[in-house]
């Protein structure tokens, strides 16, 4: 049961994570309050994660008191992640009546009569005492026990018992209804997002480069986090220039392929979301990345050097004499290397001469 849950809701911040805070199209469609980001996400996936082994796994109890507490711990954190599937549900605007939701009421109803309001009065009027309630000692690790006097009985003793079992089975089940709506909500969102992605994907090799920066600032802004100068100025700038030196020509190359690539790749990410043997199936069939066999006379890995590089640590001439003497002093890679220390404070001239270097050597 609770692998099941937790599947579920790792599927949800994946989800989250991956498309709503990171696709403004994705986001919009919830129409979250002020259209911004709830700062609080993060901490109701987290309380679940927590918690789940205080509904889930058995605890010992070797004193009546370490029971009571177990009991307590047990309800009231059933009782918190009610509170946070409202939540969840207000996030995503699905509409909700959880008090008609009998997996929620009577949970709810046994832990407000117990640890909510041992002595519970009416809230209007004299305030007539409608309930008492109290730990029973008879209790047993199977069940919650406890005494009860309320006045729909003539405030007579009652012992009322109820078994853990079928407590955890009602919140699963709740659990499971509430985090398949929310579910079904993202899935709505993701297809349209993924409509979005095939469509400017079908448009690559037609669109004008402006026209193909304009519509991603639209339907697919990730991209321009990609790397450092794939923000839409600096790849304008760009590709006006690819006539003055290949390695402006490279970059924007470069991108094309990362974009090609990317948009492929979410729509893959997408189908595995929800159908992952059609996704295996894809993959089979067409797979996003080709395995190339290298062969011993051009194996050598030249990522270390310019991984660093990449990072522009501030070690540049280290790293440049260590990259020279690892490509045997290539006169291209050289060029290229002189030209990124004579621009190393600007963005578009170090990375464009970086990526150059990164095609030359094919790493």
């Amino acid at each position: 049961m609770k692998k099941t849950v937790e599947g579920k809701l790792d599927k949800i911040s994946t989800i989250w994570n991956n498309y709503i805070i990171e696709s403004r199209l994705c986001y919009e469609q919830i129409n979250l309050e002020n259209n911004e980001i709830p700062p609080h996400f993060g901490s109701i996936i987290g309380h679940f994660s927590d918690t789940f082994d205080i509904v889930y796994k058995k605890q010992k109890s070797g004193s009546y008191t370490a029971g009571f507490i177990n009991d307590i711990g047990f309800l009231q954190t059933i009782f918190v992640h009610q509170d946070l599937v409202r939540e969840l549900l207000g996030v995503f605007q699905i509409k909700f009546n959880l008090w008609k939701d009998e997996n929620y009421s009577i949970n709810r109803s046994i832990r407000n009569e117990l640890i909510g309001h041992p002595i519970s009065r009416e809230s209007k009027g004299d305030k007539t005492l409608v309930s008492s309630t109290l730990f029973s000692y008879q209790s047993e690790p199977e069940s919650i026990t406890y005494l009860r006097y309320h006045k729909d009985n003539q405030y007579k003793f009652e012992m009322k018992s109820y078994k853990r079992d079928d407590i955890i089975k009602r919140h699963t089940t709740f659990l499971n209804e509430y985090f398949d709506k929310i579910l079904i909500r993202l899935k709505q969102v993701l297809e349209v997002f993924q409509t979005a992605v095939e469509q400017l994907g079908n448009k690559l090799e037609t669109l004008d480069f402006k026209d193909l920066l304009k519509e991603s600032s639209i339907s697919y802004e990730l991209i321009f986090d990609y790397e450092k100068i794939y923000d839409k100025d600096s790849l304008l700038n760009i590709y006006g220039r690819q006539s003055e030196h290949l390695r402006y020509k490279n970059l924007i190359d470069v991108f094309l392929n990362d974009i090609t690539l990317s948009l492929k790749g979410r729509k893959r990410s997408i189908i595995r979301l929800f159908d992952p043997e059609e996704a295996d199936r894809l993959d089979n069939s067409d797979p996003l990345f080709k395995l190339v066999e290298i062969s011993e006379s051009n194996s050598k890995s030249y990522q270390p050097a310019l991984g660093k590089l990449g990072a522009r640590d501030g070690l540049f001439d280290l790293e440049s004499r260590i990259l020279k003497s690892e490509c045997d002093n290539n006169e291209e890679v050289i060029i290229e290397l002189d030209h990124m220390r004579a621009n190393i404070q600007d963005d578009i001239e170090y990375y464009c001469s970086y990526y150059l270097i990164c095609q030359i050597l094919k790493a």
